[in-house]
């Protein structure tokens, strides 16, 4: 229960969210899955901003990247994306809760430190950018250096858009989990470029949201593979490169070696339904 709440703000422009925030004991709110499912995340707080009133739902495509605003729900990303970005689509479904999938905003999803954002994987395959308000002013800042920074609220601002370049030729996402409405144990996103490139990401690899990340070492062989054409032993090479990426955590869902292992399986899963699908 909110305790020690005294006030409930609606703001209809980023602006006055932005200064009603210089309060202490504030938090921001927009789907309500994370902030409401916790009573030690919300008893102290004196103020709750609620964004639902600002015009940050819905997705924009056009020749140079696709544009989500944080208020658009999981459900919307289910199919609505363009194919080359089907990791969005696909990390969305994977909340099998349909209550939480209809509630869940993606800001709100980027900007919880935990482990289990499943679009934050997705994203850091499609070298995700967010657009953050500040006081100071709008900007634009990579997920893959900053999504610890994103989740823990230390861009002092609000965060309005998630920006995905527009080169991706083919992406998937895919996770594991004990049961369909749990969290994943762990996951992995692809993303091959038009020129070639790869983003391998994975996450569930520590407490927060810094247990989601980019495997530059990863991509590089799964890229060289794409180029070269040389397929033989792929596999081995992929999982070889991901396990000497991916640190070991432990905790009541896996050890840290079962972990590191499904992951790597994960991925070599998702580049061969890569290589499969026309590019072997």
């Amino acid at each position: 229960m909110y305790l020690d709440l005294d006030r409930y703000l609606r703001p209809e422009r980023v602006g006055a969210c932005l200064a009603a925030l210089t309060r202490p004991r504030s938090a921001v709110i927009a789907g309500g899955t994370w902030l409401n499912a916790d009573p030690s995340r919300h008893a102290h707080l004196a103020q709750v901003v609620d964004l639902q009133a600002l015009a940050l739902r819905g997705i924009e495509a056009d020749e140079e990247a696709v544009k989500i605003g944080a208020l658009t729900p999981l459900a919307d990303l289910v199919g609505a994306v363009e194919p080359d970005f089907m990791a969005i689509g696909m990390a969305a479904a994977a909340e099998r809760n349909l209550a939480i999938r209809n509630r869940s905003t993606v800001g709100g999803r980027l900007c919880r430190n935990a482990a289990d954002g499943r679009l934050a994987t997705a994203m850091l395959a499609l070298n995700c950018q967010v657009e953050v308000c500040t006081p100071a002013g709008v900007r634009e800042v990579p997920l893959g250096k900053h999504l610890a920074d994103v989740a823990a609220g230390r861009l002092g601002g609000v965060v309005t858009r998630a920006i995905l370049e527009s080169t991706p030729g083919y992406s998937a996402y895919i996770d594991s989990t004990l049961t369909a409405v749990d969290a994943p144990v762990t996951d992995a996103a692809l993303a091959v470029c038009v020129d070639g490139t790869a983003r391998v990401a994975t996450g569930g690899h520590a407490a927060d949201a810094s247990g989601a990340l980019s495997l530059p070492e990863t991509s590089a062989v799964v890229a060289g593979i794409g180029w070269s054409k040389d397929y033989a032993g792929w596999r081995a090479k992929v999982r070889e490169a991901a396990l000497a990426e991916i640190p070991s955590y432990t905790d009541a869902l896996a050890t840290g070696d079962y972990r590191r292992h499904l992951a790597a399986t994960l991925i070599t899963r998702l580049v061969g339904a890569w290589l499969e699908g026309g590019d072997e």
